[in-house]
């Protein structure tokens, strides 16, 4: 599953099951930890800290902030899950995180003249995560977000969404009354199209445990559809630059 680029703050039921950000879905939540056990202090003192348990049967259990995430051998999306919350937590991201600017044409026209996009490569996972994480559209009723996973170490290259291990880019209202718009491939054929470029990733910093890279600079262009069988708009097309 992926994360929304929203935030769990912005989800609409129609868009599910996508995850982009930090949606705590898949978790094994509850409970106490058992096994080998370490406790760490994020990199950001401030931010608190947190624990890692290595289990007999491979499984990697995360205790942050009062939520118990497991990472099964294997299961990558799960691991990356796990990742992205740890990051969250701790405040790791903005270590390498990089500005950008997105242009919405079509049925829609807009600018998101502020964002950041952050790449992050998990070890446990074993790929890597471009996000920008978008905020409301001023102005409008409008939340954007765009999220691409790769396999492996992230590196310069054009890739278009069926290269990704899971993929998506959203525009989306804040009723159900309002479209839908999203290019994403999660385990069956394409919505939309979305493609990333990555011109340079930047340099390579490891912080709680993850690797963060910037600043990057790239282009992600995409062609959204709209979901929302109610309001059935032309596609949307978003250029994100950083």
């Amino acid at each position: 599953m992926l994360t929304d680029p929203r935030g769990a703050g912005n989800r609409r039921g129609r868009t599910a099951p996508l995850v982009v950000g930090l949606v705590l879905l898949g978790l094994s939540c509850g409970g106490s930890p058992s096994g080998t056990c370490q406790a760490r202090t994020c990199a950001n003192a401030a931010a608190g800290t947190y624990q890692i348990c290595s289990q007999a049967n491979g499984n990697v259990d995360y205790s942050v902030g009062g939520e118990l995430c497991t990472c099964l051998p294997g299961n990558a999306n799960q691991c990356l899950l796990c990742a992205q919350i740890l990051a969250g937590y701790c405040g790791s991201a903005p270590t390498g995180a990089s500005s950008c600017a997105a242009t919405f044409s079509g049925a829609f026209n807009g600018t998101a003249p502020s964002c950041a996009v952050t790449i992050m490569y998990a070890p446990a996972a074993g790929v890597s995560s471009v996000t920008a994480k978008g905020v409301p559209l001023a102005g409008t009723p409008y939340t954007w977000g765009a999220n691409f996973v790769l396999d492996g170490v992230p590196e310069a290259g054009t890739f278009d969404q069926t290269q990704a291990v899971e993929a998506i880019a959203v525009l989306t209202g804040d009723s159900g009354l309002l479209p839908d718009w999203v290019a994403t491939i999660n385990s069956g054929q394409p919505t939309g199209d979305a493609t990333l470029e990555i011109a340079s990733t930047g340099p390579a910093v490891d912080v709680d445990g993850q690797t963060f890279y910037g600043p990057a600079h790239g282009t992600w262009t995409g062609k959204l559809g709209d979901q929302n069988s109610q309001t059935a708009q032309p596609d949307v097309e978003l250029t994100v630059a950083f």
